[in-house]
């Protein structure tokens, strides 16, 4: 393992993820506290979803392009975009400034998620999304604090500097990978859209991809607006302060970066379905809980043990996909497994918002949260939900694209 090279990967991915985490709760606070609407704090949260749509595009270009090249042009024009969006007055310049970024981000996760997947190959993969959400939840768990303590101290357009400046420092930190050069293929000559074709082709040949793409659509089905909806719970549920706010999110943070360290030591186990479905059934059991618990220290309780247990599950999860996808097209195909589940998503937030705001959000967790085990259940009861056991090849460079029959 070259440890520079993971270290240089790691640095730059906590710093982009803190960038996202603190531009989005300072964006999402503020609008809630300007319009007391949860349709509008579920609409920023539905235009960052939005552009999963077109991931297998930007799939394309980190599978033909060098990938550190791709992140780091990116994240330079998320990071302007940020800045011009502090400038922004009006709430309508300011959605559409976040669209455009959203766009951006979506660029850099597709990247980010094929970089680590060379940084650290073959068995790797275990640890190496153990290091993935470990940084991702430190982030969150880092931002909301940060962002609670500033946002009522400094102007708008200082928040949204100070996060624009994280996207630079990761560009720095990126400065020092050294990737693999990427060897050229067949496919380098077919347009955008025939190899999109070939992924969704591979995807459909793969039952441990199609098997995630079933889960996709349960949750993104029933609880896609969960997150949008956590400051109207605590806020207006709840009736707790923006510090409160924080404070849940930050156990929500602490949990899911206990999952992963305990998820590291499981290793190789790890990848066991009964392990996911249990981990899956808790979430969405704690989520309908929120819709009957008047408590705060109760709900922070409930969050931290659920995301313990859902980020067990979720780190199997990428395992499986990691380990089935072939090197060659693994950016396309990550791209398309993200669009399978994004309008489902994208429609989840505005209705679940728009439901929140009229029947209440703790119906929306409860109904939700109940729903989207019983989907679970009856996908597995269909014997559709099943894993094989074989790795995909990693030496697959050229020629055509063969499914791989599991993951080891």
């Amino acid at each position: 393992m070259n440890h520079k090279n993971t270290a240089a990967f790691f640095a730059s991915y906590i710093l982009s993820a803190f960038g996202y985490e603190f531009v989005f709760f300072v964006s999402i606070l503020q609008i809630f506290k300007t319009t007391n609407n949860p349709l509008l704090a579920g609409l920023l949260t539905a235009f960052t979803a939005l552009p999963k749509l077109f991931s297998p595009f930007y799939g394309v270009i980190t599978d033909r392009f060098p990938k550190e090249a791709v992140f780091r042009i990116t994240s330079v024009a998320v990071g302007l975009l940020i800045v011009l969006m502090g400038f922004a007055h009006s709430l309508p310049l300011r959605f559409a400034f976040w669209f455009f970024i959203s766009f951006g981000l979506a660029m850099i996760a597709n990247a980010r998620t094929v970089m680590m997947a060379e940084v650290l190959p073959n068995r790797g993969y275990v640890n190496g999304n153990v290091g993935i959400l470990l940084s991702l939840n430190v982030a969150k768990l880092l931002a909301p604090l940060l962002g609670g303590i500033l946002v009522s101290q400094l102007p708008d357009r200082t928040l949204y500097f100070l996060a624009a400046s994280f996207y630079l420092l990761a560009v720095l930190a990126s400065r020092f990978l050294d990737l693999p050069d990427r060897i050229r293929t067949h496919r380098d000559t077919i347009d955008f859209v025939q190899q999109i074709r070939i992924a969704l082709r591979y995807v459909r040949g793969n039952s441990n991809l199609m098997a995630l793409r079933y889960l996709l659509w349960a949750k993104g089905l029933f609880l896609g607006s969960q997150v949008s909806l956590y400051v109207v719970y605590v806020k207006s549920f709840l009736g707790e302060s923006d510090f409160h706010y924080g404070l849940f999110m930050t156990f929500i943070s602490v949990g899911s970066i206990t999952g992963a360290i305990i998820a590291s030591f499981l290793g190789l186990r790890l990848r066991n379905l009964k392990i996911i479905v249990a981990g899956l059934t808790f979430q969405y059991a704690a989520l309908a809980g929120l819709g009957f618990i008047h408590s705060f220290p109760a709900a922070l309780v409930l969050m931290f043990t659920s995301s313990v247990c859902f980020y067990i599950a979720a780190i199997a999860l990428h395992s499986v996909r990691d380990t089935s996808t072939d090197h060659s097209i693994r950016g396309t195909v990550y791209g398309t497994v993200s669009a399978i589940g994004a309008p489902l998503n994208v429609g989840s937030m505005l209705v679940g918002t728009w439901l929140a705001g009229r029947y209440g959000v703790e119906k929306v967790y409860a109904v939700g949260g109940v729903l989207a085990m019983m989907s679970m259940f009856a996908i597995i009861l269909t014997g559709r939900f099943k894993f094989q056991h074989e790795t995909a090849a990693e030496d697959a460079h050229a020629g055509d694209v063969r499914p791989a029959q599991g993951w080891a």
